[in-house]
């Protein structure tokens, strides 16, 4: 219940605005006299294997650096010229290089070959052109399975014609 009343607090202002930072060290006060319960998982090593998964449920205060949501709102303010400023250095420097790169470094492409996950593109005269792709990207919030791209094909009778209602869709990924 006093979560609740943190949060109408925290919403009663402007959300744009940076909070002062006494207010800040206050309200994280605050939020360590409150724990929570829930299960996570951890890879374990067995046999030196380590890809076995382990579920176990842990207990935290609310401020113990669980840092839900915020590579989501980062990435908002980041692509928001007006809101770019109000990201706190520390938080800039953490995730800019991850938005800036993308998975595999697989480019979102127009035309051209494919940068296959699951696939190689063939030279030469093709029965289908690519459209486009659009790869996993951080900054975007895609993650297509996992870590993939979508990719769009056209045979190239349909697109001399504009027949863009022929065009075909892959998701390929891990």
């Amino acid at each position: 219940m006093r979560v609740a009343g943190e949060r109408s607090a925290v919403l009663a202002q402007d959300l744009d605005s940076p909070i002062p930072d006494d207010a800040w060290q206050a309200l994280k006060a605050r939020l360590r006299q409150d724990t929570f319960r829930f299960w996570t998982y951890r890879s374990v090593e067995r046999d030196g294997d380590p890809l076995h998964v382990s579920f176990e449920e842990i207990e935290v205060a609310a401020d113990a650096g669980q840092r839900t949501g915020i590579a989501e709102l980062a990435a908002d303010y980041y692509v928001d010229a007006a809101r770019r400023s109000l990201i706190p250095p520390p938080v800039l420097s953490e995730f800019e290089p991850r938005w800036r790169s993308l998975y595999y470094n697989m480019p979102h492409r127009m035309g051209g070959y494919h940068d296959g996950v699951q696939s190689e593109a063939q030279a030469g005269p093709v029965s289908e052109l690519l459209l486009f792709q659009i790869a996993s990207d951080d900054a975007m919030h895609w993650c297509w399975g996992d870590a993939g791209a979508y990719y769009v094909f056209l045979d190239p009778d349909a697109l001399q014609k504009l027949d863009f209602s022929r065009a075909q869709i892959t998701l390929e990924c891990h």
